[in-house]
């Protein structure tokens, strides 16, 4: 297994790995799209690193690490992208079996599927859950 985490001082927003079994380092491939403005965190999705590409007012992408010594070919590939509505925030808490994600987005429990690139808000399916137990 190893620690990840990202440079945030460098433009390039650098991914860093420390292997813990060898006690090693190891600088990851930086992200393409990831710029000094935007605002980035790492995730597991899949049992595969992410990292959170957040430009607010514009776009949240999650990229993911698939080939970490690849030969000439990006290891990171775009997972799906999100359009940012302005003035929202969200937050990924979730994965499901499916690969849907459970998101808070703009304080909604809401399940993004990227395959269909849909959001859809779950509160008022809740909302009718709780009404039947109350």
């Amino acid at each position: 297994g190893a620690l990840h985490w990202i440079d945030q001082d460098s433009l390039k927003r650098t991914t860093v790995a420390f292997d813990l079994e060898h006690e090693t380092f190891e600088l990851l491939s930086s992200v393409p799209s990831v710029a000094g403005y935007a605002n980035v965190g790492l995730m597991v999705l899949g049992g595969n690193l992410c990292v959170l590409d957040i430009v607010p007012s514009k776009h949240v992408t999650v990229w993911e690490l698939r080939n970490r010594n690849p030969v000439n070919v990006c290891p990171w590939v775009t997972m799906f992208s999100i359009a940012w509505e302005e003035d929202r925030s969200w937050f990924e808490f979730a994965e499901t079996k499916s690969d849907k994600l459970f998101l808070w987005y703009n304080v909604i429990l809401s399940c993004y599927d990227h395959e269909t690139k849909t959001l859809r808000k779950l509160d008022e399916a809740l909302k009718k859950l709780m009404d039947n137990f109350t």
